[in-house]
């Protein structure tokens, strides 16, 4: 299967079913039990898959396998997911990374990659980051990611979370 993204060092792909047992991998560390405890079940992964399968069939994007390109290893996800902010549909850009693999700056190259690819490949008048409050990490890489922050956290099922934003007229 071709790449959806390459950057410099990474392939993004689309997921396919025998991906979840990876993915579980991802979110089996402490930090990311805490911030997604339900991927910690292998049927809620299998799902999760499933999910991203269905998005690239009705939407053309999804979450894409996040592979490096020097071994060939699934290491994570990131992609495109419409997310509801307080009653708006959202094109938002996401990110998750096996334990092993962070703070080596891959979420940043991937998030750069595919907030590119959405302002290319989409309509979206700007590209959002949902990022839990209690999550330093992933916050630091969408600062990276994107141009600015709202000013306040909004409230989600699973707890707090800021949104990072990038509008449309503010890329070339």
């Amino acid at each position: 299967m071709s790449p959806v993204l390459e950057t410099e060092r990474l392939l993004l792909r689309e997921l396919r079913s025998d991906d979840a047992e990876g993915l579980y991998a991802v979110f089996q560390d402490p930090y990311a039990q805490r911030l997604y405890p339900h991927l910690a079940d292998r049927g809620e992964m299998e799902a999760w898959v499933a999910r991203n399968l269905e998005r690239y069939a009705s939407e053309g994007f999804g979450l894409w396998g996040l592979v490096l390109k020097q071994t060939g290893e699934l290491v994570g996800d990131c992609g495109l997911t419409l997310q509801d902010v307080e009653g708006t549909s959202e094109l938002e850009v996401g990110w998750h990374v096996r334990a092993d693999q962070r703070r080596r700056g891959l979420a940043s190259e991937a998030g750069r990659a595919c907030l590119d690819w959405g302002m290319r490949r989409t309509d979206y008048e700007r590209i959002v980051s949902l990022v839990h409050v209690e999550n330093p990490a992933s916050n630091a890489v969408a600062e990276r990611v994107h141009e600015g922050r709202l000013p306040r956290p909004i409230d989600r099922r699973a707890g707090p979370h800021w949104v990072y934003v990038t509008n449309r007229r503010s890329t070339p």
